[in-house]
């Protein structure tokens, strides 16, 4: 059985989305630190009345 994808299709993306992260290493020990991390969407494609989304993460990294 064939199937053809439907005419409306859309794009997964869109040409005017941007952002911008800024990431940051606090060293607790040496072998675990927090990575803080802030995005800021401006007109995300998945939902554009949104208008700008701001994304806050909070990361715990550890190795041994």
């Amino acid at each position: 059985m064939l199937s053809q994808p439907s005419a409306d299709r859309r794009p997964a993306a869109h040409e005017n989305e941007y952002g911008v992260e800024v990431v940051y290493v606090f060293p607790i020990t040496p072998t675990a630190y927090p990575t803080p991390d802030v995005q800021m969407l401006q007109n995300p494609a998945n939902n554009a009345d949104l208008g700008n989304s701001l994304v806050f993460q909070l990361p715990l990294v550890t190795s041994w």
